[in-house]
């Protein structure tokens, strides 16, 4: 994770320090073993210069500890004062102190950060050179003229120098903060991935449970009240309707360990067309109906998600039949094409109107799960004339 102050300057921040108090006591070494100087000259260079070590490192140091505060304090205005006026009393001095230009520049454009402000202060030292420079020369036509001309090349390569540096500065800061929104904006994805992986495990396991558990108890319920109904009569009867009743239980038994054991839909025993010729016909035995299977075309191996929402489609049809249609006659086909596979259940019950509204999770959730595996879902049907489903699936 990038921090928020992990730009340009933390990374060059202890190279900074140390390059800048490295030119201070180079420089303070070089004014003291040069010649022709006073002795006491070099004692007041290397005393100014060992105080703006100090002054450095009180006023200055904490300055570019904070550089993306873009606000230019007075400790920074402060520490460029004393900066200023130790490198003209040094240059003053010995020429061999126009080394300490080499950090004052940067410290100008690092401390000022707008490029007007940084010129002005620049413009403000290099005033102070020229001063010092005619007047360590006795103040003539032809060395005033000198030290304008050096000054002027000096705020000019100083300004291009400052202006390349914050150039560099901005750009590394503007990548920064890019850096930490693209992580902040991963993290959110990933969030957001991750809820919208749990709805959709959700959404899954209810179509699971309504179009398995659910069916199946009904059917079970069903079963049930049709023995009870004969208790008093056939007994023949009680025992078909309780066996179809246990057979039933034992297959939701089934569904149940499936889904809890591996929360995934179960493998299809036999491939889609066997499931179906089992679901089928369990269905005409508890209803009392002609139900029949027809597979057209030669059987493909689907994927297995696709194999299941087909299970699952004609699970749903066979339930609203049982509880809607009336039907006599239920007809399942499935259908197998070169790039896709089709299943229709028709029977001849009361029908509905397809766009009447309806509050039932049947038709919605069995349309959701073909969508999921680029599939679709046509309903046709009217009052009293039957109703056709079809489901498909690409190949």
């Amino acid at each position: 994770m990038i921090d928020a102050r992990d730009g340009f300057w933390d990374r060059v921040s202890i190279g900074w320090h140390a390059v800048f108090l490295g030119l201070v006591g180079m420089t303070a070494l070089l004014v003291m073993v040069s010649e022709g100087k006073l002795a006491w000259h070099r004692w007041v260079a290397v005393g100014t210069l060992t105080a703006l070590a100090g002054w450095y490192w009180v006023l200055g140091r904490p300055r570019f500890a904070d550089p993306e505060d873009g606000r230019v304090r007075w400790q920074g205005l402060l520490y460029l004062a004393g900066l200023y006026a130790a490198c003209w009393v040094v240059i003053g001095i010995s020429e061999i102190a126009y080394l300490m230009l080499f950090m004052a520049f940067p410290h100008t454009w690092a401390i000022l950060h707008s490029t007007r402000n940084a010129l002005l202060g620049s413009g403000v030292l290099v005033s102070g050179l020229v001063l010092v420079m005619a007047g360590s020369s006795g103040w003539t036509g032809s060395t005033l003229t000198t030290a304008v001309v050096v000054g002027l090349v000096q705020l000019t390569l100083s300004g291009l120098l400052g202006m390349w540096i914050n150039g560099i500065t901005m750009v590394s800061t503007r990548q920064a903060a890019l850096i930490r929104e693209l992580e902040r904006t991963q993290e959110e994805l990933a969030q957001v991935s991750h809820e919208a992986g749990v709805l959709a495990e959700r959404e899954r396991l209810a179509a699971d449970i309504h179009d398995t558990l659910a069916q199946g108890f009904t059917s079970v319920l069903m079963l049930v009240q049709a023995a009870e109904a004969d208790l008093d009569g056939n007994t023949d009867s009680v025992r078909h309707h309780l066996a179809l009743a246990q057979q039933t239980a034992r297959e939701n038994l089934a569904e149940a360990r499936s889904l809890v054991s591996v929360l995934a839909p179960p493998t299809l025993d036999g491939g889609l067309p066997a499931a179906l010729g089992r679901l089928v016909d369990r269905f005409g035995q508890e209803m009392g109906v002609v139900s029949t299977v027809d597979v057209v075309g030669d059987p493909l191996v689907l994927p297995a998600n696709r194999e299941v929402v087909l299970l699952r489609a004609t699970q749903e049809a066979l339930a609203n039949i049982r509880k809607h249609a009336g039907a006599s006659t239920v007809a399942v086909s499935l259908t197998y094409g070169p790039d896709q596979a089709s299943l229709r259940v028709r029977d001849d019950g009361g029908g509905f109107d397809p766009a009447a509204p309806s509050d039932g999770y049947g038709l919605a959730g069995m349309r959701s799960r073909l969508e999921q595996v680029g599939g679709s879902l046509a309903v046709s049907s009217a009052p009293a004339g039957g109703t056709t489903v079809l489901a498909v699936v690409p190949a």
